[in-house]
């Protein structure tokens, strides 16, 4: 079994209990290498359960930062112990598995986390962690996570340790991108005035990387601003 997400979204899936005995992990923190899956994937996989009927259970998770050998040796171990053992592969891209592996797995692919559950998740660890998080600041979180339940938490924490009220304003300082007043005269500059007076506009305000421009360029346009949401008239 091989579960992957673009991008990684946190997500819990429930595995019945009785099906399998202790399960083995490996997470991103844990060494993956070839000697890892050589010894204690192996071992673990070799034994024997205590009761029959049972299958045991492989999980690696970011499966897809292993590397080349390590893949190999797995690949061999789960041909060898198909019997009694299972194995979940959890990875963020799957064009890093290599295609031995994926021909032995069933996929399955996870969407990102929409905007009510994650304003929700948030809005609950916000409340137990004493964050006071508004509802804008929800928003602004979720534009820049796009569904990615553990940058948004990541986003959630690094807000409340810099401010005391976690909300729009404070998440675009704290992520350093321009925020949508910012980006609105940006545009405006761009679609009224001529180019190289739009530049001069741009580079002594000095406020983003170029970067961030482009990226918030791209998203605020996505909202339909047009020439005439602009305050100032095209000049000829």
């Amino acid at each position: 079994m091989s579960l992957h997400e673009l991008p990684l979204n946190g997500v819990r899936v429930e595995i019945p209990k009785p099906a399998f005995s202790s399960p083995f992990q490996l997470n991103a923190s844990d060494d993956r290498g070839i000697g890892v899956v050589r010894e204690q994937v192996l071992t673990f996989a070799s034994t024997k359960t205590l009761f029959s009927g049972k299958f045991k259970l492989v999980i690696l998770d970011e499966a897809d930062a292993m590397t080349k050998d390590a893949q190999n040796a797995l690949r061999r171990i789960i041909e060898k112990f198909t019997e009694n053992t299972r194995f979940c592969l959890i990875c963020n891209y799957l064009s890093k598995i290599t295609p031995a592996i994926q021909s032995r797995c069933t996929r399955f692919r996870f969407a990102p986390v929409d905007q009510d559950q994650l304003a929700g998740r948030l809005g609950e660890i916000a409340l137990k962690e004493g964050v006071k998080l508004t509802e804008d600041g929800k928003a602004a979180i979720f534009r820049f996570c796009m569904g990615d339940m553990r940058k948004a938490i990541n986003l959630l924490q690094s807000c409340s340790m810099s401010t005391s009220v976690v909300d729009e304003t404070s998440v675009y300082a704290c992520t350093g991108y321009p925020t949508p007043a910012e980006m609105k005269s940006v545009l405006e500059w761009c679609l009224n005035d001529p180019i190289k007076e739009a530049f001069r506009s741009e580079s002594s305000a000095n406020l983003f990387s170029t970067f961030n421009l482009v990226l918030g360029v791209y998203t605020r346009s996505d909202g339909g601003l047009t020439r005439a949401e602009s305050n100032s008239q095209p000049q000829q």
